[in-house]
């Protein structure tokens, strides 16, 4: 009966174990650690078996115990300190003293249940089969109690389904019927609450077709949920509709834990709720009933699933149920923000306002009912509307007898405007008159609520509406002797200037009252006590001076002077107070902000130069006694290198080693034993601390056990910090920056795939790209060794980063463009030893990476235009609309790297890119080039075709060249290019290259309809036209086709060659694109030299003009062209008529006379004769 087990554990251990006093419960825990895990799971399994003790303290710890040494089987046999074949035989011998400990056990059959189903979950890490063989004993044992509705017996089926889904979904249609049983006798609270879970739980791994959940947490996102009516999950939907009733009968504390298991059904098995339209029917009844903000987070999670708005609420049945929830969800909500509001409204006044973001205790009930509010309003979408305008107007009416009816109605405006600002755009005014109204009460908590609708109304593109009321209400508030008002109001001032309203006519005024109010408060008492709200008050109102700086540029220069010294001795104040330092380095950020603003002059150069005085200071000083927060520190450095630029050089080496040592240290991350509760927690979304203050969170790892890990957030923070300020140093300092280069390439390199946080790797691949482009600047031969690598690195991460942050994964694809873009500029000035590295195979990793990538991301936008264009159901209106459009501007943002990223490197390899371009560009870009109803794929790839034609060779021309001739005959089409300028432009790019490096029939099966395209367009005056791009491809592509170079159709009769050329004279100088400059401008010289352009005028114009630009700096020409320029000069000075030379040459602007007569001079001694 005890299985050879030992007497290992005894009823002393057991009472040393949970003695109070800590020598003997240290020294049984230290003894028991020390024992095997196998001898412990034999020990505690025997003193149960031999009922040494019947008492419920014992057994609990035993089954406790006896769980986490279950847990720890299979861990101990995958590091090698248990064989495989000991461990599977020690669970299997498990199952059946288990089971009956079970069943007869009086107490702790909940711990039971999980020592059965851990048993499980061990025994299908070592050996599925033998798993398969536990489960169906466990079953055969358990299910007459859970037809019975035994709670435990229910509990243990529910718990094995989450440990063991792989196992329990061959069992699906007996656990069905056991369920049903079940449900028809289960009465009491406890049994009802089991039944529920056993529900929740069977779904799950129904849905999940018998996969686990990963570690516990991985939720699938809401938006890539289902509803499928023929699901196993909506068969056992129809079962919960005898169970609502039941719940109903609930005392509060069931009802509120089965309200959670329903939350979790919503987001994890939707199916299972509105799998059948009765069943969603009925729970959305049940929950309405309820009445409780947990019942509404129900419906919420639940309707959150795309299919219930897109595909369920357009239905008839549908509509009624959309009807029931606009009707009472949106109502209830707002009465519950109500009632939360608490009414002491002088005591709230009184309380300082904190620098944080910070929802105080008795306001979390608000600010939840308000998040619900606003995601309803997201669901219901346009239909929402009949409901929350009366909604309004019912609480503006009855504000004038209850101050929340108020706060409410402003609040309602406020979570429209940021949920459906396209639906909620003609009540603006209402909005905006309210908030105004408002804010001249008396009262505080309204001041501050209508503040806050104010600055809704600014970050929604709303400031212009209000224009300068806003901006007046802002002020008039800003004195307030309530701290949260006055914060507020300077926070409306920030949202107002960032919303690019109109400012600078203003800025006096508001200076004055910052100046004059919050800045002008003591922060310290004359008993030394910190006054909370002056501080955040005048933090805030400093923030404000930034922004108004920000938004003014130039125009705050006649502030300056006035504002600068306050900043100054508020940086240069030394205090001991924590808080006192948030208020030093917000002065600090201020001034560097406000230097930015007005530029580069000796005003801000004489105090940059304090402030990095002050700076370098903090930076010696001991970590834990610094005046200023080093993250503010190093990010103002880094401001003031932006304005300073190759003059801040001499500060680096004093800066960057805190940079590096941020950059460097090690993320404190702990691991230790976590527990059921905690895993829940995580489940459910719930933020965990632990007692430091860290993030934490509690997963379930096969083999180890509840894990809580908890994560140093701060020290995170500081490595993105870290990364941001040497992004900003080495973009402003470029090649002062690059003897710093390899350093922080190293330490930045292992952060690409920094785990812990997307923040992190986007701002490290940022970076590096930044100091990549300071090393090819420098000439720092550490290029052509990290090119490689970093290439590898960032593509390998872009793959593993998933769509989930779409900001980080866009950083993180620009980064890659930047640093292969930095490697072609360096290539383009004729310096090869970038790439003296770079293989193919390099190449071919990274194009093999970046194509899958691009095809995902295409494949996201196909079903983004599909859900636009209702393929996948009915949209609930505008503001949905516009979020899928934002949604596919996000992944264009993506993709557009991406695209660059596939260039550069087929303009690295040359002819040696065309295999890739055969096997791994051309089979998903080809199907494009006819034509897409997603404009960017076409362009993406017409794109890439066309740099295969100029760069890979004849063998790439002759095999793709009449393939990208289809292309770009849709392109310029407006029929086919969706009117798209990108595609037609490089479609017109495309042309040029045909026409240059393919064989010179490829076009002319549409020759008539290109040219006269191409005539059209190169017709159009550039400054008559903001797209100049656009003119100079055309007649950059019209001059490859008949004029300059091969001109495959200069044969065609029906052209006139005088007339275009004089049409390709008119638009020269070309400026947009450098390289199609060169080529025309040569072609240009030749044109002339050959006597085919004649216009004297004309000529001595576009040399003069181009002169002028490559004076500029402008790479327009290359030297041979630049030796023609001046041989066609001379020719002129010696063939045409002095008259009509003079007349010419005064025609010119001065500077290009100057340029004329230096060119001349060095090519004869007889300059230009001047009028």
């Amino acid at each position: 009966r005890t299985c050879g087990m030992s007497k290992i554990v005894t009823l002393d251990l057991l009472e040393a174990l949970l003695s109070p006093l800590a020598a003997p419960r240290q020294e049984a825990e230290c003894h028991l650690q020390s024992l095997s895990v196998e001898d412990r799971v034999k020990g505690l399994t025997s003193i149960l078996l031999e009922n040494a003790t019947k008492e419920a303290r014992h057994v609990t710890l035993v089954a406790v115990l006896l769980r986490r040494n279950i847990i720890l089987i299979a861990g101990n046999v995958l590091s090698k300190t248990l064989d495989q074949s000991t461990a599977e035989n020690l669970l299997k011998e498990l199952v059946s003293p288990l089971l009956e400990i079970f069943g007869a056990s009086s107490f702790a059959r909940r711990q039971f249940a999980h020592c059965l189903a851990e048993v499980c979950s061990s025994l299908s890490i070592l050996n599925q089969a033998q798993c398969d063989v536990a489960v169906r004993v466990i079953m055969e044992k358990i299910a007459p109690a859970c037809s019975a509705a035994d709670p435990f017996s229910l509990h243990c089926l529910a718990t094995m389904c989450e440990r063991s889904p792989a196992s329990m979904v061959c069992y699906l249609d007996s656990i069905l019927s056991l369920i049903a049983n079940a449900n028809n006798t289960a009465n009491d609270n406890s049994s009802i609450e089991s039944l529920l879970e056993a529900f929740v739980s069977v779904a799950v791994a129904s849905e999940r077709k018998g996969a686990a959940i990963d570690l516990g947490v991985n939720l699938q996102k809401q938006n890539e949920l289902k509803i499928d009516p023929q699901s196993q999950s909506a068969r056992m939907g129809k079962l919960l509709l005898s169970l609502f009733p039941k719940l109903e009968r609930l005392d509060d504390e069931t009802k509120t834990r089965c309200l959670q298991s329903l939350v979790y059904a919503a987001g994890a098995s939707p199916s299972l709720l509105a799998g059948d339209l009765s069943v969603f029917a009925s729970l959305v009844q049940f929950c309405i009933q309820t009445n409780t903000l947990l019942s509404l987070e129900v419906l919420v999670s639940l309707c959150s699933v795309p299919d219930i708005p897109h595909k369920l609420f357009p239905t008839a049945d549908g509509m009624q149920i959309r009807s029931m929830l606009c009707q009472h969800v949106l109502s209830q909500c707002a009465n519950f923000m109500v009632t939360s509001l608490d009414e002491e409204i002088i005591e709230w006044a009184q309380e300082p306002a904190t620098l944080f973001e910070d929802t105080a205790e008795e306001d979390e009930d608000f600010s939840y009912a308000t998040t619900l509010f606003g995601r309803f309003v997201i669901i219901l979408g346009n239909g929402s509307l009949p409901v929350l305008l009366p909604l309004v107007e019912s609480f503006m009416a009855a504000g004038k007898n209850d101050w929340r009816q108020f706060c409410v109605a402003l609040t309602i405006m406020q979570t429209c405007l940021y949920v459906g600002p396209i639906m909620f755009a003609p009540h603006v005014t209402v909005a905006l008159e309210a908030a105004l109204e408002l804010t001249k009460t008396d009262h505080a908590r309204l001041q501050h609520q209508a503040l806050l609708l104010l600055g809704a109304l600014c970050e929604s593109d709303n400031a212009e509406i209000g224009g300068q009321r806003i901006l007046e209400a802002a002020v008039r508030l800003v004195p307030s002797p309530c701290s949260k008002v006055s914060t507020t109001a300077s926070a409306v001032i920030i949202s107002y200037c960032r919303a690019e309203a109109t400012v600078e006519p203003y800025c006096r005024e508001v200076l004055q009252v910052l100046v004059t109010g919050p800045l002008s408060q003591q922060v310290i008492y004359e008993n030394n006590q910190v006054n909370y709200g002056a501080l955040a008050s005048k933090v805030r109102a400093i923030g404000a001076v930034a922004c108004l700086a920000e938004a003014c540029a130039e125009g705050f220069r006649p502030f300056y002077e006035a504002i600068m010294p306050g900043l100054l001795g508020t940086v240069q104040t030394h205090g001991s107070f924590e808080e006192g330092a948030q208020l030093r380095g917000g002065a600090m950020e201020a001034i560097t902000i406000i230097g930015q603003a007005i530029g580069h002059s000796d005003l801000y150069a004489r105090d940059a130069e304090e402030l990095m005085r002050i700076a370098l200071i903090t930076l010696k000083s001991p970590t834990d006694n610094q005046d200023i927060p080093l993250d503010q520190v190093l990010s103002s450095c880094a401001r003031v290198a932006t304005v300073m630029e190759e003059q801040f050089t001499p500060f680096l080496p004093e800066i960057l080693p805190h940079i590096l040592e941020r950059i460097n240290a090690v993320v404190d991350i702990s691991y230790e034993e976590g527990n059921e509760a905690g895993l829940e927690s995580t489940k459910r979304g719930d933020l965990e601390m632990d007692d430091d203050g860290n993030n934490a969170m509690t997963i379930l790892i096969p083999g180890k056990g509840f894990t809580k890990i908890s994560i140093d957030m701060s020290k995170i923070e500081e490595k993105s910090q870290a990364c941001r300020a040497t992004y900003e140093l080495a973009f402003a300092l470029g090649a002062s920056f690059a003897p710093y280069a390899e350093e922080f390439i190293s330490a930045l390199k292992p952060l690409i795939s920094y785990a812990y946080s997307p923040d992190v790797r986007s701002t490290a691949c940022q970076a590096l790209a930044a100091v990549f482009e300071s090393a090819c600047k420098g000439r720092v031969p550490l290029v052509a060794q990290t090119l490689p690598a970093l290439s590898n690195a960032i593509c390998e991460q872009i793959a593993s980063e998933g769509d989930d942050d779409m900001e980080a994964l866009y950083a993180i694809c620009e980064s890659l463009s930047d640093i292969l873009c930095s490697a072609y500029e360096q290539l383009s000035s004729n310096d090869r030893s970038v790439l003296s590295n770079f293989t193919i195979d390099n190449g071919t990793v990274i194009v093999k990476l970046l194509m899958g990538l691009i095809s995902s991301c295409l494949e996201r936008r196909r079903v983004l235009f599909e859900t636009l264009e209702g393929v996948h159901g009915a949209l609930a209106g505008e503001d949905e609309q516009n979020e899928l459009k934002q949604k596919l501007d996000m992944e264009e943002e993506v993709l557009n790297p991406l695209i660059n990223s596939v260039g550069y490197v087929l303009k690295f390899l040359k002819q040696d890119f065309l295999p890739l371009f055969e096997t791994h560009v051309a089979p998903i870009l080809g199907t494009f080039l006819k034509g897409s109803s997603d404009t960017r794929a076409q362009f993406a790839a017409v794109a890439l075709f066309d740099d295969c034609i100029e760069h890979c060779g004849e063998s790439a021309a002759q095999r793709f060249g009449s393939i990208l001739a289809e292309g770009v005959l849709v392109g310029i089409n407006p029929s086919t290019n969706g009117g798209d300028d990108d595609v037609l432009r490089t479609s017109i790019y495309g042309i040029a290259q045909i026409a240059r490096y393919c064989p010179p029939n490829t076009l002319e099966p549409y020759a008539q309809s290109i040219l006269l395209n191409l005539m059209a367009l190169g017709k159009v005056p550039k400054d008559e036209n903001q797209d100049v791009h656009l003119i100079e491809n055309a007649v950059s592509a019209l001059a490859a086709l008949v004029l300059i170079g091969p001109a495959p159709l200069g044969h065609m009769k029906f052209l006139n060659r005088d007339d275009l050329i004089a049409t390709f004279l008119k638009q020269l100088p070309f400026r947009e694109d450098e390289d199609e400059a060169k080529i025309c401008h040569a072609g240009f010289c030749d044109l002339v030299i050959q006597g085919d352009a004649k216009d004297t005028s004309e000529i001595m114009r576009i040399v003069g003009e181009i002169l002028v630009h490559l004076e500029d700096g402008e790479e327009l020409a290359c030297q041979e062209t630049k030796v023609q320029m001046t041989k066609i000069l001379f020719e002129m000075q010696q063939k045409v008529q002095p008259h009509v030379l003079q007349e010419t040459f005064g025609s010119l602007s001065e500077e290009a006379q100057k340029l004329v007569n230096v060119n001349l001079q060095q090519y004869a001694p007889n300059p230009v004769v001047t009028p």
